[in-house]
This record gives structure tokens, C-alpha cells and sequence, in this order.
């Protein structure tokens, strides 16, 4: 069996109530068999494992204990096989065609190796969105427009704010490799140090339709206070 072009990663920490419509969400990019979806279960105490495995869904379900975000996103990313990484959050939703434009602008851009896009805060509890035809005209106006696409240096935009976000990224495995991937020893902020340091390596095709949800709800961990203050 041939490599798949795109390996998926998915953190999951008790995020039962959402993680299977992320998976379908993704499943439902139409890659098929150039598509894989790793999802790294971060000792989870909920039932996010035997929901997954009673799903029937084509994952690859990987275990590890408690280690937090960075360490399963690099886990997964360790296990995966397909030339190019994306990452998902197991509460957040691709919306329909997100990755095969992506796909189609690192193409256009080939010395690029690594690309974002735009997003929408869905702030709710529903394990799924209302309807996709619905969000469809929401998130992603003007979605064939070529100006939406832009391929530039993002070192300084990144510098005044993350304007990359995780459940967007999809990007060169070698690349990753080349960074070493999320650095653990980080409280907060892995992401965003990731693609600090991705952007003094390459240049970011960025496409400013919003191609995925954003999800907040009341577990969101960007909800959560801190139990230190890191800032300053």
C-alpha cells in the first residue's frame, strides 16, 4: 500500500463529546486513501477512546500517557507516513474542500512548504455545526478568488501575532522534522513558537478565506485560567 499524501494529526485529551465530528469533518476532505488521520489519545479519562474504536473510522488510534498538547501533536507527527502534516484540534471542524485548496496553493507556490488560512470562533457546545450550508458563505466568502491567496515572509506579521493558527497548518513533514517539532518544555504558546521558527525557514502560503471552525466552549483550553502567570 502506497504512502498517503497528507497525515492528519489529532491531540485528543477527553474530548468525547467532539472528536468524532472532527474525524468526519476531515474524512470528509474526498482524499480517500492519500488521507491519514492520527489520532493520539493524551490519556484520556473520558470515553474519547471507545468512542473512536466503536466508530468504525478509518483512524490510526495511538496511545500515550498524560504529556499535554505539544508531545502528542509530536508523537503523532512521529507515526506519520504522508509526505505533508496537518494538525487538528478534537474540537475543532475542517469545513468541505479546506484541504484540497491548500493542497492546490502549495502547488502553485512550490518553494513554500508550509500553509494557513483563515478561521471562524464557532463558540458552542454542539458536537456539530447546524449545517455546512450554512457556514459555508459565512466562513469562506470568495472562496475561488485567486486574491485570497497570498504566498509572502510571515516572520514579521508573526512577530505582532500568531496570525497562523494549529487546526489550519499543513505543511512539509520534513520541514517539522527540520524544527523538531512543538517544543514540550513550553507552558503555552508551542504553536506559535513552532511557526515563529518556520517562518525564518520558508515562506507561508496564507489564504485568507476562513476554511475552518474554531471551537469554544466551556472545556476550550483557552478558557481555562492558568495556574501561574507565565506573561512578563
Amino acid at each position: 500500500m502506497s504512502d498517503p499524501e497528507v497525515s492528519v494529526v489529532v491531540p485528543c485529551y477527553n474530548a468525547e463529546r467532539y472528536v468524532l465530528s472532527t474525524v468526519r469533518s476531515l474524512l470528509a476532505q474526498g482524499l480517500g486513501d492519500r488521507l491519514e488521520i492520527l489520532v493520539v489519545d493524551d490519556g484520556s479519562r473520558d470515553a474519547s477512546v471507545q468512542r473512536i474504536r466503536a466508530s468504525g473510522l478509518p483512524v490510526r488510534l495511538l496511545h500515550q500517557a498524560n504529556a499535554g498538547v505539544a508531545a502528542a501533536r509530536n508523537r503523532g507527527a512521529a507515526e506519520a507516513r504522508g509526505r505533508l502534516l496537518a494538525f487538528c484540534d478534537a474540537d475543532d471542524l475542517w469545513l468541505p474542500g479546506k484541504l484540497a485548496r491548500q493542497l492546490a496553493g502549495l502547488r502553485r507556490f512550490p518553494d513554500a512548504r508550509l500553509a494557513s488560512s483563515g478561521w471562524h470562533v464557532w463558540v458552542s457546545d454542539d458536537p456539530e455545526p447546524p449545517s455546512w450550508d450554512a457556514w459555508l458563505p459565512a466562513c469562506a466568502p470568495g472562496m475561488a478568488a485567486e486574491h485570497e491567496l497570498t504566498c509572502d515572509d510571515r516572520y514579521p506579521e508573526l512577530l505582532e501575532d500568531c496570525v497562523v493558527w494549529t487546526s489550519t497548518v499543513v505543511m512539509d513533514r520534513a520541514l517539522f522534522q527540520e524544527m523538531g517539532g512543538f517544543d514540550t518544555t513550553l507552558p503555552v504558546g508551542e504553536d506559535y513558537d513552532l511557526w515563529l521558527r518556520c517562518s525564518r525557514r520558508t515562506s507561508i502560503v496564507m489564504d485568507r478565506a476562513s476554511l475552518a471552525l474554531y471551537r469554544m466552549h466551556p472545556a476550550s483550553i483557552t478558557k481555562k485560567p492558568l495556574a501561574r502567570n507565565f506573561k512578563g
